[in-house]
């Protein structure tokens, strides 16, 4: 009795070494693994309004050691737009994927556009991205749009999709001041996506999670709040948006997109636009007649 009890003591200590070995992996594998479209190229294709490809500095920002520059692209070209939209896009694409469906589908919401890349994807600086990497591309963006454009915090709706929306609401954290926060497919923390996300729970638990921690940071943020999910999204699920949505503070609206997966463009892309007008009250405008491409997107363990 004594020898399998020791035999189970064994096999028991062994699983658990192992399991601190696989968090361990995780741990350190943590920014690879999200950020799945780092390091790709490719070529945008022709945009059919007018757009502006600006690098934008990060020097001056002390929080970040990595300076550089983060592609962007500027699109203001609906007439008498009194908003401003600073998009963050998925995990999964450079920012030149975007021009397809995303720039058309956001740019018909009748607001200027800044659609934001990251540092280490596409034409941008190739550094490693991280949480870090992306909070300091991301006040580059809002910089360039207050400094350099001139345009007031308050006009300023900020917005991501997937694990832009984690880079989005830790930048609405940091200016409560601005119009609003729009996040579609959020998740509420990397660690939380599944497969994995329930054995890398205790990374959470013991704050080793902290860079994309939007449930922490969404709980009692007063700005007025838009969440876009789909009711078959198993990335962004419904319940992370019910979760996010339900710890916000002040107007908050949740829009479920009916049959609608983490590719949210194929099904929500001609409602998304209307519902995001509707919150920042602005007139939509028609899409071009070639931006019926096949969305981006997908799985952030792979692409989103």
């Amino acid at each position: 009795m004594s020898e399998i009890f020791w035999v189970f003591c064994g096999t028991l200590g062994t699983l658990a070494v192992l399991y601190l070995l696989f968090l361990l992996l995780a741990w350190v594998g943590h920014d690879s693994s999200a950020f799945a479209g780092a390091g790709r190229v490719i070529e945008a294709p022709p945009a059919a309004f007018a757009r502006t490809d600006l690098q934008l500095p990060i020097d001056g920002d002390s929080r970040d050691a990595e300076p550089g520059t983060v592609h962007a692209w500027w699109i203001a070209d609906v007439p008498g737009a009194h908003s401003t939209l600073l998009f963050f896009h998925g995990n999964g694409y450079p920012l030149e994927q975007a021009a397809a469906v995303e720039a058309p589908t956001l740019r018909s919401t009748g607001a200027n556009l800044l659609l934001m890349d990251y540092r280490g994807y596409g034409t941008s600086s190739p550094v490693k991205p991280s949480a870090a990497t992306t909070a300091a591309d991301a006040r580059a963006g809002l910089r360039h749009l207050t400094k350099d454009r001139g345009i007031p915090l308050s006009q300023i709706w900020i917005c991501g999709r997937s694990l832009g929306s984690a880079v989005a609401l830790r930048l609405a954290s940091e200016f409560p001041g601005c119009a609003g926060l729009i996040l579609i497919s959020p998740i509420t923390n990397t660690v939380d996506v599944k497969p994995f996300g329930p054995l890398l729970r205790p990374l959470r638990w013991l704050g080793l999670a902290k860079g994309f921690d939007s449930r922490k940071r969404i709980t009692g943020l007063d700005i007025p709040l838009l969440i876009i999910t789909g009711t078959n999204d198993a990335v962004g699920t419904p319940a992370m948006a019910a979760e996010l949505h339900g710890r916000a503070s002040g107007r908050k609206r949740l829009e479920l997109i009916d049959g609608a997966d983490h590719s949210i463009w194929k099904l929500g892309g001609e409602h998304i636009p209307t519902i995001m007008a509707e919150m920042m009250g602005t007139p939509t405008v028609a899409k071009p007649a070639n931006s019926d491409a096949a969305p981006p997107g997908g799985p952030l363990s792979g692409s989103s």
